[in-house]
């Protein structure tokens, strides 16, 4: 069995299309997901917890976890649903599969260039 874990960091903007793209995708996950074959837990504020049907697998997010993230171990696989995210498994043995909405900031005028190498090195990094 497979143990993935859903990265719902960006819902804390609840008037965001990030909001609702995590909530559609993790409750159609928890309604297609097999359960002799995959469980979905929810890395989730404990206040948004109960926004997700049958959520009885879900690890709390707090702050902290930017620099120390939970115990995690039980979990195969680490879904991030946003490529800016500051939670993210970096040495962990555990594999990600990671969205990217856009890469609208490599073509900002405005943006040094500098500035751009940096932001597309740390996503790379991911």
């Amino acid at each position: 069995m497979k143990n993935i874990l859903f990265d719902c960091e960006r819902m804390k903007y609840n008037h965001t299309g990030l909001y609702h793209y995590c909530l559609h995708l993790g409750n159609a996950l928890r309604s297609i997901a097999d359960s002799q074959k995959e469980s979905i837990g929810f890395f989730i504020k404990p206040t948004l917890k109960n926004l997700f049907i049958n959520n009885d697998s879900w690890v709390e997010q707090h702050s902290i976890h930017k620099y120390i993230l939970p115990p995690i171990k039980k979990f195969d696989i680490w879904h991030s649903t946003y490529q800016g995210t500051q939670y993210f498994p970096f040495h962990r043995r555990i594999k990600v599969v990671m969205t990217i909405h856009d890469l609208n900031f490599i073509y900002d005028l405005n943006k040094l260039e500098k500035r751009k190498k940096r932001e597309f090195k740390k996503l790379q990094k991911k």
